[in-house]
């Protein structure tokens, strides 16, 4: 059985839907920090000039401190700005029209867009996305773990024997003690149909969506590559402890909203 480590982030990248994709249990980690320029807050959309950044602003205070405990700056009217942005720039995608008034609803009009915390937000949005690709994985919450880990190496060891971890290229890149028999899903950017003239890489796999509806899957999967981790060398641990991971895709309960409770399925 395969286990996907994922960070919650904003409209996700390719790699890490297609490492959903390609994994039977997906963990989603809403106990590790808050990692700065990360892409927990962000989100890198087509544009007509190429691309942009799509930015949830956050409360003062934030960086290393549990994703959980991380507030949205509610004192400008950016949920308002995200709508119009995404309106503008995918209105005239070919699946734009179906699925903007689905992200309002899942979104930013659900319960837990609305709750104020970013953890909030980027679950609803990832919940979006691996329904609308049509995931099958179950999700659980990394603080519904024994121990609510807060590292990528305590949520490994908490793994059956026989499990096989599959991760994003930056977390076995940084040559964590990770299983043998841990994976790592990388995807091919090569071009696709996008909205705009040209290509433009490094997109949230929301412009996949926006552009291919339902086949974005198929490409995803077609693109995409596991590779096994090649074994650490001697000594090689991550910054900030042996062998530990600062969690964050760069490229406690704090609400009934803000996790996903063990044995929730995307489907549902």
């Amino acid at each position: 059985m395969r286990f996907a480590v994922l960070p919650p982030e904003y409209f996700p990248g390719p790699e890490w839907a297609a490492a959903a994709l390609s994994s039977d249990v997906i963990v989603l980690a809403d106990t590790f920090p808050y990692v700065r320029q990360s892409l927990q807050n962000r989100a890198r959309l087509r544009t007509p000039t190429g691309t942009s950044w799509l930015t949830i602003p956050v409360a003062r205070g934030g960086p290393g401190r549990p994703l959980t405990s991380i507030r949205t700056d509610e004192s400008t009217p950016w949920r308002r700005t995200h709508r119009r942005t995404l309106r503008y720039h995918y209105g005239s995608a070919a699946f734009g029209a179906h699925y903007l008034p689905e992200i309002e609803a899942w979104v930013y009009d659900s319960d837990a867009g609305r709750s104020g915390t970013l953890l909030g937000l980027t679950v609803a949005s990832c919940r979006f996305l691996l329904r609308s690709l049509g995931a099958t994985a179950r999700i659980v919450a990394s603080g519904a773990l024994p121990g609510s880990p807060s590292r990528l190496t305590d949520v490994l060891s908490t793994l059956e024997p026989g499990a096989v971890p599959v991760l994003l290229p930056g977390q076995a890149e940084r040559r964590a003690p990770v299983a043998p028999a841990a994976l790592v899903a990388r995807w091919s950017t090569a071009p696709y149909r996008q909205a705009f003239d040209g290509f433009s890489g490094g997109c949230s796999a929301l412009d996949l969506l926006m552009n291919h509806g339902p086949h974005a899957a198929t490409l995803l999967r077609e693109r995409m590559s596991l590779e096994r981790v090649a074994p650490p060398t001697a000594g090689s641990g991550a910054q900030g402890g042996p062998g530990e991971i600062p969690f964050g895709h760069v490229g406690g309960r704090s609400g009934p909203h803000d996790r996903i409770d063990p044995g929730d399925d995307v489907r549902a």
